[in-house]
């Protein structure tokens, strides 16, 4: 099964953040998320290789749950799951995952078993609209008995963090390259250390490896950070005119690959540039408690418009 959302950004589609906010999300997410999601190695709790959750194809998994919560101010868990029709682990694998990017935030809370926790309408429970801690939220069972209601996850687009991570990540990945083009000791390769990997790729390869979470670059097959490999550290390198004419086209990869990412991601930096020129504000959702209170207020408003 693939993910893979297919054709351009498309407009946008609902959501409280300004359009602007919500295509520069979409426009990273096919930027920084198009391929598996989380991608091999990077999975804080892995699945054994056998497993069929280790199996499945999660590519595009990021981009299309970006694409959806930009549509939303907050959403549930559950709700996510019934909307996307996605197994609930790799799901929440996917959303840990674009949460250590810093894309999206999760709030937790626990409620009630009797509740219906799969609708957008619980969150307008009187308990969180007033803000209070549900943490400690209980229920009466037969004979008695008090025991703690479901934990409930709830997400929503960080557009301030997001916003962030999109700078540093784009001139981290422009000065690592600009570095090599003016190093004379020039990167002839990056290769995994895995013991049972040892793949070799080419300074092209490699930026297509980037891991968003810390810059580096990870191993495709194994998720090992690779470990580069420059001209005058290589034995095979060889000396005099062969060493130089391999420094000449490594320079050269790195100066095609400048170009190459400047144009790719030329729409995301106009952007960002066009929104911080005209100071429009980063979209804030405000704490789960606080989107219900304005939903209330909606509907409330909505019922007395239809009354009157």
């Amino acid at each position: 099964m693939s993910f893979a959302p297919g054709g351009p950004v498309s407009g946008a589609g609902g959501g409280y953040a300004p359009a602007t906010y919500q295509r520069l999300m979409r426009l990273a997410a096919r930027a920084f998320y198009n391929g598996p999601c989380p991608p091999p190695g990077r999975d804080a709790d892995p699945f054994s290789a056998k497993s069929k959750i280790a199996k499945m194809d999660t590519r595009g998994l990021g981009v299309v749950l970006v694409d959806y919560l930009t549509t939303v101010e907050w959403t549930s868990f559950d709700l996510l799951t019934e909307t996307l029709r996605l197994h609930p682990v790799v799901l929440s694998r996917a959303l840990r995952f674009l949460e250590a990017g810093h894309m999206i935030r999760r709030y937790e809370r626990r409620e009630s078993r009797r509740k219906k926790r799969n609708l957008v309408g619980e969150a307008l429970e009187a308990d969180v609209a007033q803000g209070g801690d549900s943490d400690e939220e209980e229920e009466e069972e037969e004979g008695g008995a008090k025991k703690k209601g479901l934990l409930t996850e709830y997400f929503t687009v960080d557009y301030a963090r997001a916003f962030d991570a999109l700078q540093v990540r784009i001139q981290s990945m422009r000065a690592s390259l600009k570095e090599q083009l003016e190093s004379t000791n020039a990167i002839q390769a990056y290769r995994c250390p895995g013991a049972f990997c040892g793949k070799i790729y080419t300074s092209l390869d490699a930026a297509n490896l980037v891991d968003p979470m810390d810059l580096t670059f990870k191993c495709e097959m194994c998720g090992s950070e690779l470990v580069e490999q420059r001209a005058t550290n290589d034995a095979e390198a060889g000396s005099g005119a062969t060493h130089h004419a391999t420094a000449r086209e490594s320079k050269e990869a790195a100066r095609r690959l400048l170009q190459a990412i400047d144009r790719e991601l030329a729409p995301i930096t106009r952007l960002m540039t066009d929104l911080q020129h005209r100071a429009v504000p980063l979209p804030d959702p405000g704490e789960l408690y606080e989107w219900a209170q304005r939903v209330r207020q909606r509907e409330a408003d909505m019922a007395a418009a239809a009354g009157g």
